[in-house]
């Protein structure tokens, strides 16, 4: 990236629909726009029970290449999925699922446009890490976007 000022840090407090379903309704928006992911979870167990479980929503949609660190061939995969910040495959989007470092921010994840955050209200340790994450951003000059889901389970941008 040019300029570091161009992260965008984009918050998504879930409510109403499981992470699973979200996460892969942002993939599949994000391959549609012909970008890449990464995803970063705790652990490699994590890694390989998510990388999984996306593959099962793949019934009765189109196809989108997933895969973990282990698997390889990164560059053949729109998304990744591991326990560290990579950007092997090349990818401008990066998913935190309610586990990330937010000190030194800028340095950390400069290397993508966008850095999406997900976690769960109703998980307490989510839900602290999110809104650490977010006094982060804040104090780092990041800039920032949060979204709450509606009883409908759409998004609404709050200021």
């Amino acid at each position: 990236m040019s300029s570091k000022e161009e992260i965008l840090f984009s918050f998504y407090k879930l409510q109403y629909t499981p992470i699973l379903q979200t996460l892969f309704h942002l993939l599949r928006k994000t391959n549609k726009r012909k970008l890449k992911a990464h995803i970063v979870v705790q652990d490699n167990h994590h890694a390989n029970n998510l990388c999984n479980n996306l593959w099962q929503c793949h019934e009765n949609t189109e196809f989108l290449p997933i895969g973990t660190i282990d698997d390889g061939n990164l560059l053949n995969h729109n998304a990744t999925i591991s326990s560290d910040i990579i950007s092997d495959n090349n990818a401008e989007y990066l998913f935190l699922l309610g586990y990330g470092d937010y000190n030194n921010l800028k340095d950390l994840y400069d290397s993508y446009q966008r850095v999406i955050l997900l976690f769960e209200s109703e998980i307490k340790l989510q839900l602290e890490w999110g809104r650490s994450f977010w006094i982060a951003c804040c104090n780092q000059h990041c800039q920032c976007e949060y979204w709450q889901q509606d009883k409908k389970q759409g998004w609404i941008k709050k200021q």
